[in-house]
């Protein structure tokens, strides 16, 4: 619905723009850099989708509640990808890192997460290290995203749940995933 309602607007400033800077544009016309960015998202899913046997791929819900996770359900299902792919749930920063014990239940109770966690043989992913929950703790933050680690995974066994860890070393990585927020108003996924 939001592709057929904005396709013949977003094709006309494709063409007006072309060869322009996005940076620049940024500043120019917000609303086609939404529009770019909301179908950049898409495309990504549609990707891993086409590449899934050549690559092993899951998406990163940077969460502080159930709703982080569900924002990436509903992009894979804008893009209409076949069985989803896996979330890894990873804390933002060292104040998320915290709250991970305290959110995850929230997170394996809400009920549209646990049937796609059904659809992925009910294992979870999460990822410690990128962001301000690795880069500049060294190893005083890796232990506590060990210990985090380690009773995230006694919380999601009383789900049934299996948990596999992913820690990244090293610097912070360019990612160019724009603002969730923005690209979901976009989509109209944040209306009522």
């Amino acid at each position: 619905e939001y592709l057929q309602r904005t396709t013949p607007i977003y094709t006309r400033k494709v063409e007006q723009y072309a060869g322009q800077d996005y940076i620049a544009l940024m500043e120019q016309d917000a609303s086609y850099i939404r529009m770019h960015d909301a179908r950049n998202a898409v495309e990504r899913f549609e990707m891993i989708d086409r590449y899934r046997d050549r690559m092993k791929i899951h998406g990163i819900a940077e969460y502080t509640s159930a709703l982080s996770a569900l924002e990436v359900l509903f992009l894979m299902k804008a893009a209409q990808v076949r069985d989803g792919i896996d979330i890894a749930l990873q804390p933002e920063d060292l104040a998320g890192a915290e709250r991970t014990v305290a959110t995850v239940h929230e997170v394996y109770e809400n009920p549209v997460y646990r049937q796609h966690l059904a659809t992925r043989g009910n294992r979870q992913y999460i990822t410690f290290g990128p962001s301000d929950t690795g880069k500049q703790g060294g190893k005083a933050m890796h232990k506590l995203n060990m210990a985090i680690a380690n009773q995230h995974k006694l919380i999601a066994a009383r789900y049934g749940i299996e948990v596999v860890v992913h820690v990244i070393m090293g610097g912070e990585h360019a990612r160019c995933n724009g603002v969730i927020a923005e690209t979901l108003q976009e989509f109209g996924a944040l209306e009522g």
